[in-house]
């Protein structure tokens, strides 16, 4: 390891600063998915041994368009979702009567909405594992066209699509966010005060045509005015798609661009596979096309500086703590997920401390954005002059949490990822309040 040290006297912060790597990581919540039917729940191991970290969970009730769904079918989800969990693999949800085109829905829309609250008692247990649920059901694949409940007025469409979002809101656990097909969509909701701060955006047309095959419908908006308003309004919810073709509009450059506004956290893999091919070949900001935006797809945290208070006491190492700042920077696209929380580490050779490190800011975030971080560090009073103390910084759904896929580890070059740890540096007290800082 490189020694960085100092005699720290006077009142004046010693400070270190660090760059982003360029590795590709395996992190939750964020990335390419793969779609799986809640029949094939065999096939979350595949997918677990493939580094695949997000799956969109198909739940076909095509059987079931006249009554409710029973607990065959639902069994059928929860032993998905149970897969899902020891796979470490989260979930993108969505319901459809039929994964095809002219599906055939329930001539009742509160047919519908039963099947709503059914569904809603089963991933309700599973929140940890739920990245979003997109609001599904209606028409071909689910996806808000091509239904019967879609035809006539506006205002009667309108209702329809108000009546699903409000079904969800009142059966769907408060902490699951739930995404739909274009941005109209999110403000009409808004408008009708129903899912507020929990509605997020699946456009499964990306980067095809100037309207995106209808996504942007909005009269009064631009296709510009709609990435904007999405780069404002949509910044903390989990959003995502599946672009369809290649074109002017897929370039690297744009879909960067894009991306970056849409706070885009995931991508359909197989769907997706010949813009992915193209990007592969591409340059892009000195990576891979491909790899560029796999890199952002989500969050993408590193450590870009450090510093740590000049003036070492005995009374700061055991009572009052030594204080130190962390400035973190989230380059990717997306936010970081509120469920994570952030804790700094201090590791012995026979025990780890562990405190909250609190600002709300954190998880407001995004596209090369930063926040500091503050914290006073009580070394226990097991350390003494010459031994050596490991602090680092873990980010998981709490401190309990042992499964090292379930934590997330940092871009940066500052040190290792251990054991869901970001291991940042290492001190050694010395003589006379001299302390040394190791990398």
């Amino acid at each position: 390891m490189v020694g960085l040290s100092g005699i720290f006297i006077l009142n004046k912060k010693k400070v270190w600063n660090f760059k982003e790597g360029s590795q590709v990581l395996n992190n939750p919540e964020r990335g390419f998915y793969v779609q799986i039917d809640s029949k094939d729940n065999h096939k979350f191991k595949k997918l677990k041994d493939e580094n695949v970290r997000l799956a969109l969970l198909a739940f076909d009730i095509e059987k079931y368009k006249n009554g409710a769904i029973g607990q065959e079918k639902l069994y059928e989800l929860e032993e998905a979702l149970k897969k899902s969990r020891e796979s470490n693999i989260s979930i993108i949800f969505r319901a459809a009567y039929g994964f095809h085109e002219a599906s055939v829905e329930p001539k009742d829309i509160s047919i519908v909405c039963g099947h709503i609250k059914e569904i809603s008692k089963v991933l309700n247990k599973y929140a940890d594992t739920i990245n979003v649920v997109q609001a599904g059901f209606l028409g071909d694949y689910g996806e808000w066209h091509h239904s019967i409940f879609l035809q006539g007025t506006e205002e009667k469409m309108k209702e329809s699509r108000l009546q699903i979002l409000k079904a969800w809101e009142e059966n769907l656990d408060n902490a699951i966010e739930v995404a739909v097909r274009r941005p109209r969509f999110i403000r009409e909701a808004q408008t009708a005060n129903i899912l507020s701060g929990r509605l997020a955006f699946h456009n499964d047309a990306l980067l095809s045509t100037e309207s995106d095959m209808g996504t942007y419908d909005d009269k009064n908006y631009t296709r510009e005015e709609e990435l904007e308003w999405c780069s404002k309004n949509l910044i903390e919810v989990s959003n995502g798609g599946e672009m369809p073709k290649l074109g002017e509009l897929s370039t690297p450059e744009n879909a960067d661009k894009e991306f970056q506004n849409m706070h885009i956290t995931y991508l359909n893999m197989k769907y997706n596979a010949e813009i992915l091919k193209q990007w592969e070949t591409e340059e892009y900001k000195n990576l891979s096309a491909k790899d560029y935006v796999e890199n952002h797809l989500g969050y993408r945290i590193y450590v870009k500086k450090f510093s740590i208070d000049g003036l070492i006491t005995q009374r700061k190492i055991n009572k009052t703590g030594i204080p130190m700042e962390f400035e973190i920077v989230n380059t990717g696209y997306a936010t970081l997920p509120s469920k994570y929380k952030i804790f700094l580490i201090i590791k012995t050779d026979s025990m780890m401390y562990m405190s909250k490190l609190e600002n709300p800011e954190i998880y407001g975030i995004s596209n090369d954005e930063s926040v500091v971080l503050k914290n006073n560090i009580i070394l226990p009073n097991e350390v003494s002059t010459g031994k050596k103390v490991s602090i680092g910084i873990k980010v998981s759904q709490s401190y309990e949490e042992e499964v090292e896929e379930n934590c997330i580890s940092f871009a940066g070059e500052t040190g290792k990822f251990e054991s869901g740890v970001n291991l940042l540096f290492d001190l050694t007290l010395k003589n006379y309040g001299e302390i040394e800082v190791y990398r």
